[in-house]
This record gives C-alpha cells, structure tokens and sequence, in this order.
C-alpha cells in the first residue's frame, strides 16, 4: 500500500509504503494527531473525516 493511504477501515493513514506482496507487514499508521489536508496525496472524503474521529484535518496551512 503506498503512503498517504486513507484508510477509515484500519483507523488512519499510512506513514510509509508498506508491500504487502507475501502477506501482511507492519508499518506506521497515523491514529491520532492533527492533519494538513493539502499535504495529503490524497485528500479525505466525507466519510473518511467522520470515521477518523481521533484525526484532525485542518483545510489551510499555517
């Protein structure tokens, strides 16, 4: 999976690439902390904000 994935299922977002080619691997995943969505590679849904409760996505820089 590559960094920057969103995912409102595991509960956050990928730090780093993570192959998952052989199986299941560790990687960092972001859970709780405060968020700059324009830094993001992707940006989060709806959806995605509600289910992440414990991230705060702020719109702008500074």
């Amino acid at each position: 999976m590559p960094k920057g994935t969103i995912h409102a299922t595991a509960g956050g977002i990928l730090c780093h690439d993570v192959d998952v080619t052989y199986g299941p691997q560790p990687g960092a995943l972001i859970e709780e902390r405060y968020v700059k969505e324009a830094r993001l590679l992707v940006a989060p849904t709806a959806e995605v904000k509600t289910a992440l409760k414990e991230i705060k996505f702020k719109k702008k820089e500074g």
